[in-house]
Parts: C-alpha cells; sequence; structure tokens
C-alpha cells in the first residue's frame, strides 16, 4: 500500500470517506501523510470573543486565576475552585487608577446578560459616573422604593385627614379590618 496523499476535503480511495483534518491517512510504516488543518481566521481586537460554550467549558489552571477575555474590558475568572464570574476593568477617576465592576457568577449571568450589563457600565463611564458607585445608587433607590408600602401611605394619609375623633377611628377600623390585611405589604409602587 502506497502512500496516499490528499488534501482538506479530499476522498481516501479505499473507504470513500472524506478526510478528517489532523487524520494520518494509510500508508506504509516508513511514510505518512497528515491532512492539513485549516485555521481559523484569528479575531479582530474588540469583537466579542467568547461564545457561550467556552464559558461553560472553562475549567480553572490550578492555582491561578483564569482570565477568559470578552471586550471591552471584560472578562471571565475562573476560580479555583470552579466558580466562574463575570468581571470588567476601567479606569476612573483623576489618578486613572484601575477598578475592577463585577457583574455576576457565569450561570446565573449569561454570556448576552453580562454583555448588557458591560454596556450600561460603560455608558455610566461616558457620563463620568463610576460604574461601582452607581450601581449602589440604583440598588438603594430600589430598597427604598420597596420600602415605601401601602400600609405606610394609608398611615399616613389617615394622620393628613381632617377628621373628627369617632370618624377616624371608623376610618382607622376600615383600613385595619379590609384593606391593609391584602395590601399592607405590597409596595405602593405595585398597587394600582
Amino acid at each position: 500500500m502506497g502512500v496516499t496523499k490528499r488534501t482538506v476535503g479530499g476522498i481516501h480511495p479505499a473507504a470513500a470517506e472524506p478526510a478528517i483534518e489532523g487524520e494520518y491517512l494509510p500508508a506504509t510504516r516508513r511514510q505518512r501523510t497528515k491532512v492539513a488543518t485549516v485555521a481559523e481566521p484569528a479575531k479582530r481586537r474588540g469583537d466579542d470573543r467568547l461564545t457561550d460554550a467556552d464559558c461553560r467549558n472553562a475549567k480553572p489552571l490550578g492555582k491561578k486565576i483564569r482570565k477568559l477575555s470578552d471586550s471591552g474590558g471584560m472578562y471571565l475568572a475562573v476560580m479555583p475552585n470552579g466558580a466562574k464570574l463575570w468581571r470588567m476593568k476601567y479606569r476612573f477617576g483623576p489618578d486613572r487608577k484601575e477598578r475592577v465592576y463585577s457583574i455576576g457568577a457565569y450561570p446565573e449571568v449569561g454570556l448576552v446578560a453580562a454583555r448588557d450589563e458591560r454596556k450600561t457600565a460603560r455608558e455610566w463611564l461616558r457620563q463620568g459616573k463610576d460604574p461601582t458607585i452607581e450601581r449602589r445608587v440604583v440598588k438603594a433607590a430600589a430598597a427604598a422604593e420597596q420600602a415605601i408600602t401601602f400600609k405606610v401611605v394609608a398611615d399616613e394619609w389617615l394622620s393628613l385627614q381632617d377628621y373628627t375623633p369617632k370618624h377616624r377611628v371608623a376610618q382607622r377600623t376600615k383600613l385595619d379590618n379590609y384593606l391593609l390585611p391584602y395590601l399592607g405589604d405590597l409596595p405602593i409602587a405595585n398597587v394600582e
């Protein structure tokens, strides 16, 4: 049996099947021909480099943190214990010191959601705001909005009314018996 030369996509004459990249073809013991592999074109810098499969299959590298970069300063940090965390490096302030913005853990925060969060953080940077502090402000505003419940608003409303003491007691009883058991703990923003 002689050396069979074929190119990528060529057909093995005996088996009539396509060549597999990196496979050695049948030949004599002295000679072997390896099928050429076609390299993928390198992605340009700035493109979104990671795929969901890359994120799923990422494994830790011993005791070091493995960083799989995407673009825009975002990367997936694979910790030695196997945890996968989205992070974004950025520079902010007069000292232009490098800082890290944590986006979330990989399975809970997917690739698309992490890129959306990176886009939001980049927008805050363009507006001259520190993304880490801005996220704290947004969370605090949401928590404050949730803290204002129907019960708080109803109590304040009743205290502002110019009722006689007898009518005030009647209104308080109606609130306590009919509305507050059902709506009292709801955030006021959710009450229509």
